[in-house]
């Protein structure tokens, strides 16, 4: 009787644990059903597979005229089973990055459909409500897959979207038309700005030409100032390598300082010597003069890193923002799975305030063998001086520049430098007083995000007012959208070169070295993106905040409030940036910027993944057993990272690309 009694209580259980994961299952998807995909498919049946579990929302383009040209139509795929994903089979281009680029333009996603099936209004809503439903792997960092996706959509379930062809509300319904001239902000304040002068030393300027650089966009303008200086061309930059993608950008600027033309640099002391030593002594060799900061050693800017990142062109025109000069920005564009980045290029009286900052930089931080600069602060006094003359900057000129519509949009920017441990002021501080002042939506990005752990606030750390300030704008119902990096975007370029490197290997038929670098790349990825959804998922606790990662590796550093002012700089919104780093940013008033801003930051979002935090437990419970075989076949005849690189990376990837 007790054995009965038993055997119909574990009955019972099986049942109930059938019907549960039916349920999360049927949740995911009501189609899901046999899909199952094993061996190789052509682009037709992947169309009609697609149309079929997506709801004809996802279609392949092999009509298109870039798909005949390069003979796509043709295309096949094998399915694989354990990941649930479908890989191109022809080697489309010579280079990984331009086959993924390829490979994203196969298949198209109709939004209006995607929209309809998910019975959402917008694209955001209908992928959280796509999101909310599935299982998330704690473990492995990612959501299950109840279909099959191509691998090179990563984290996505569609391909991603290169251009926006529809109202921007389609994708996020917050996003419709938006007449500036109508709007009243505390940003438009003669108190508010003049609040920012009195505590940052900084000041407006007005009439600037201003445009945002997004990507692989923002190099050739680098190569353009570098070459059309006539006097001097300064920069401040983190990081610099020599490779076949800086080679134009590098030469000009050796060819400029043997023209007699005056070159400097400030350079991060640790990554000039270490990773790009052997760029940092061609450059000297060049000409170049070179300043560099060492901070992270001294005691009193411990961890303190020169994370700056602008040029300057005589005086006149420059680019501020957060690109270095390594391949992963240089090739990038937006879904070849390098580097999501932007800058901003700047021309009129701002450039003079960056010219300031240069010039303190390399008073302080100069070695007796490198040139005096004086001689530039005289001019710059005189440049300063003409610009008040003509209207274009200073506090007594805000009132009319900010109450007239017609020019309160038309490039009112401020510089902001920050040194070691905001020892002059922080950058932080300011963006803490335009979230004050938000009042509809902010919209951010970062590489990483954090702040104190555990519900603590620690009064002495910035990034914990400024994460403080976020949630107060949101309890007062301002929306937050912040964008940072999840699975797909890892550790940044250590990510991108495990990603290339097994795809190269893959090519190459080289099975066990791919399976090498896949090995690495899913550890070191899943274990980066689990330390940096814990903090997305504090945020997104809170009412009106919104948490994303993004399917490439947003390195971008974008604040956006209430689609009016634009913050474009080096500033990550991490400990390290906003408490300790040498840093730079630019905040702008600019129409045609602010609509550049609409687009990119609404494809940012509609090619992110929401972070939810439904159904972790069960995915958790679920994955426990095949972690733990799966470790056993990762961890056979283990080898450390660095001697696998160390015997693979070197004749294919240049040693100073391995990670910034």
């Amino acid at each position: 009787m007790k054995f009965a009694r038993t055997l119909s209580a574990l009955a019972s259980a099986f049942v109930l644990l059938l019907f549960s994961t039916q349920l999360v299952a049927s949740a995911a998807s009501e189609d899901r059903g046999n899909d199952e995909l094993q061996g190789d498919y052509s682009l037709e049946q992947l169309d009609s597979y697609f149309a079929g579990v997506f709801s004809q929302s996802i279609r392949a383009q092999s009509a298109s005229e870039g798909a005949r040209a390069l003979g796509l139509s043709n295309a096949s795929f094998r399915a694989d089973p354990t990941t649930r994903t479908l890989l191109v089979k022809q080697k489309l281009a010579s280079t990984p990055h331009d086959r993924i680029s390829i490979a994203q333009g196969l298949f198209e996603l109709d939004v209006a459909k995607y929209n309809l099936a998910q019975g959402a209004p917008d694209f955001l809503s209908a992928k959280t409500n796509y999101y909310s439903r599935l299982a998330f792997d704690l473990r492995q960092q990612k959501h299950e897959r109840p279909y099959f996706y191509l691998a090179d959509w990563l984290s996505l379930n569609h391909p991603p979207l290169t251009e926006l062809k529809l109202p921007l509300e389609q994708y996020a319904a917050f996003m419709g038309p938006l007449d500036r001239r109508e709007i009243k902000s505390p940003y438009f304040s003669t108190e508010f700005q003049n609040d920012i002068d009195q505590s940052t030393g900084t000041e407006l300027t007005r009439g600037n030409k201003v445009r945002a650089l997004f990507n692989r966009d923002a190099i050739p303008q680098k190569v353009r100032l570098a070459r059309q200086a006539h006097r001097y061309f300064f920069g401040a930059v983190m990081a610099i390598a020599c490779d076949e993608s800086t080679e134009e950008f590098v030469q000009a600027m050796i060819d400029k300082a043997r023209s007699g033309v005056d070159v400097r640099l400030i350079m991060e002391g640790f990554y000039a010597h270490t990773l790009f030593r052997p760029c940092f002594n061609r450059l000297k060799k060049g000409g170049v003069d070179i300043v560099l900061v060492s901070d992270e050693v001294k005691l009193k800017s411990l961890g303190a890193f020169m994370h700056n990142k602008f040029w300057i062109s005589d005086g006149r025109e420059g680019i501020i923002g957060g690109e270095n000069i390594i391949r992963y920005e240089n090739l990038s564009d937006g879904v070849n799975q390098m580097n999501r980045d932007t800058d901003l290029l700047m021309k009129g009286p701002a450039v003079a305030d960056l010219l300031d900052n240069f010039i303190d930089l390399w008073r302080k931080y100069r070695h007796r063998k490198n040139a005096g600069i004086d001689s530039y602060f005289a001019e710059l006094q005189s440049l300063r001086a003409e610009q008040r003359g003509q209207g274009l900057r200073g506090r007594e000129n805000y009132g009319a520049w900010l109450s007239n519509p017609s020019t309160r949009m038309g490039g009112v920017c401020r510089i902001l430098v920050q040194r070691s441990r905001g020892t002059n002021y922080s950058i932080g501080e300011v963006y803490r007083k335009y979230l004050a002042g938000a009042q509809t939506g902010v919209m951010l990005t970062s590489p990483k995000v954090r702040y104190s752990r555990h519900g603590e606030f620690n009064s002495k750390k910035l990034s914990d007012w400024f994460y403080d300030s976020v949630r107060q704008a949101a309890s007062r119902g301002v929306r937050i959208d912040l964008i940072s990096n999840g699975l797909d975007g890892g550790d940044g370029e250590l990510t991108s070169l495990f990603r290339e490197k097994a795809s190269i290997a893959e090519d190459q038929d080289r099975t066990g070295a791919a399976r090498r670098w896949r090995k690495f790349l899913t550890r070191d990825a899943a274990k980066v993106a689990k330390a940096n959804r814990s903090y997305l998922l504090g945020l997104e606790s809170t009412p009106h905040v919104h948490t994303w990662t993004h399917f490439q590796y947003i390195h971008a550093k974008q604040l956006y409030f209430d689609r009016i002012a634009v913050a474009i700089g080096s500033v990550n919104l991490d400990m390290n940036s906003l408490n300790a780093n040498h840093e730079a940013a630019a905040i702008c008033l600019d129409q045609g910027l602010s609509e550049q801003m609409d687009r990119q930051l609404t494809q940012d979002l509609v090619n992110s993944v929401p972070v939810v935090s439904q159904n972790e437990t069960f995915s958790q419970a679920q994955n426990d057993s095949s972690e733990s075989e799966n470790q056993d076949i990762l961890d056979e005849n283990d080898v450390s990272v660095e001697a696998f690189i160390a015997r693979e990376a070197a004749p294919d990837v240049p040693e100073q690309d391995v990670r910034n």
